[in-house]
């Protein structure tokens, strides 16, 4: 059911972040913003082209499974489903990393536009990623190194094939790598975003206020002279907008799995193979949905709110979504 759910999830994400890669490159990629967009946009796709291909071979297994053995694949299909999702983890670092820095840019362009403007750089955003990319990898290479898919004989079907292999010392390497990055990352990010959700929701209202209450006469328009940076152009709003959105759409998928973390340090029995680990495996997979949630509507975020996103994205089925956005 879990391998059905995964394919039905990621074949339309895979869609819209191939076109969210496409119209973002026509776009042209001018500010960092933009460049950040599509950066998310690429992790997401990787991320999901990975949990799909987890999905399928979860499928084939099963049919292994079924037919006690006597058909079988050339490569073992656990193999792949057990490789395919570390893959995805790699590259969701990378989605999460990516979320947490549009929100931190925006909240603080935003909250000091006259200092913060002109801070973050198409040149700086670049420099950040490359980064962020390097440590999504580079962490979880000492987990790559202790697992992988080689040939060996399979006692299953009793033949040679490319089948999975654990070293001794994984465990360890496992816990390790889960409690200095995944755990960290996704706490880390549950409290940075939503503060910087908060503070960018305040001085919208703020702002928004003060634009109403400065409107026409000379005195008024001369506070707004002496305070320019209360006031946010039309375009600067729509991109807060967009961030707004899609750092509160990660927060609610990123919930799942920060109940996973603190359950597994409340109660040592919350895991696979002990006491709930049913409950373990029910919430994982819940958790993964959302995931998947999480790297595949963004499109209708960019349709809704980006007016030159929706010019480059002529799509049929977006043009009355975006019909009444501003």
């Amino acid at each position: 059911l879990f391998a059905l759910l995964t394919t039905v999830a990621s074949l339309p994400g895979l869609f819209a972040n191939l076109l969210n890669i496409k119209t973002f490159i026509t776009m042209g990629l001018e500010d960092g913003i933009t460049v950040s967009f599509l950066v998310l946009s690429l992790s997401d796709l990787g991320y999901l082209a990975a949990q799909l291909c987890g999905g399928v071979a979860s499928g084939f297994n099963v049919l292994e499974l079924w037919f006690n053995f006597t058909v079988w694949f050339p490569v073992q299909p656990f193999a792949v489903a057990v490789y395919c999702p570390n893959i995805a983890y790699v590259v969701y670092a990378m989605t999460v990393l990516t979320t947490t820095y549009l929100a931190v840019v925006r909240c603080m362009c935003v909250a000091r536009p006259l200092h913060f403007k002109n801070t973050f750089t198409r040149a700086r955003t670049v420099w950040t990623l490359v980064v962020f990319a390097l440590v999504s990898v580079g962490s979880y290479i000492p987990l790559l190194l202790n697992m992988g898919i080689a040939e060996q004989f399979d006692d299953d079907v009793g033949a040679v094939r490319p089948t999975l292999w654990f070293s001794a010392i994984r465990p360890f390497v496992k816990g390790l790598t889960w409690a200095a990055r995944d755990t960290v990352l996704a706490i880390l990010s549950q409290t940075v975003i939503p503060i910087c959700v908060f503070v960018m929701t305040r001085c919208l209202r703020q702002a928004s206020n003060f634009r109403k209450s400065a409107s026409g006469t000379n005195a008024q328009n001369s506070e707004i002279k002496k305070d320019p940076g209360k006031i946010f152009t039309g375009k600067e709003l729509l991109v807060v907008q967009q961030v707004l959105l899609v750092s509160t759409l990660y927060v609610v998928c990123n919930t799942p799995k920060v109940v996973v973390i603190l359950a597994g340090f409340l109660q040592p029995e919350f895991s696979l193979g002990k006491r709930y680990n049913n409950i373990y495996v029910a919430m994982i997979s819940l958790r993964d949905l959302f995931e998947q949630v999480n790297s595949s509507v963004n499109i209708l975020i960019y349709y809704k709110y980006n007016r030159k996103f929706r010019s480059c994205c002529k799509i049929g089925p977006l043009k009355s979504f975006g019909d009444n956005s501003n």
